[in-house]
Formats: C-alpha cells, structure tokens, sequence
C-alpha cells in the first residue's frame, strides 16, 4: 500500500485520475482502416489474432473488434482490448 498526504488547499483545486485502482487492468482502443478490398471478417480476424500475440494485451476479459464506420477510402475498425496497467499503455500502442 501506498500513503500519499496533499494539502486539502492543494487536492480541493486539483482533478485526481486513479489508474490503478480498483483493477491494475486498463482499457485501450485503436483504430485502424483498411480498403474496400480487404474482406470485414478477414480483417477482423487478422486484428483479433494480431491483439492476442501482442505482449502486454491481456486475453480476460477479451478482445473486442468490430467495424467502426464506412469512410471513401475504406472501413474504420475498432479493436478494444485491455493492458495490465496504465503505464503499460504506451509500449502496447506503439
């Protein structure tokens, strides 16, 4: 456990963001587009496999991955998965 003390003055003018409580783990979502001749459901598997091989995504409670919107170029996915902490965020994005 860890002990923070802030001032009141200081804590009263200030927004407070708990990543980390009460779960460590942290929700993220990419988006990603891919022409017209890429078949949905193809694509959908290749993000699905390609977010359970990726280190950091954790497999509970899931992977998510479905088509965001219809754009002229192509179409928008969404792929929604969750890291083990906030801090992972970055690394697991990148």
């Amino acid at each position: 456990m860890v002990q923070i003390t802030i001032p009141h003055l200081i804590i009263g003018k200030q927004i407070i963001s708990n990543y980390s409580q009460p779960i460590r783990a942290h929700r993220e979502e990419v988006f990603l587009a891919y022409a017209y001749a890429h078949l949905p459901n193809l694509v959908k598997q290749v993000l699905r496999e390609t977010a359970l091989s990726t280190p950091g995504i954790l497999e509970q409670p899931g992977i998510k991955v479905g088509t965001y919107k219809y754009e002229d170029s192509g179409i928008s996915y969404r792929v929604t998965f969750f890291v083990d902490g906030y801090q992972d965020r970055p690394a697991v994005r990148d």
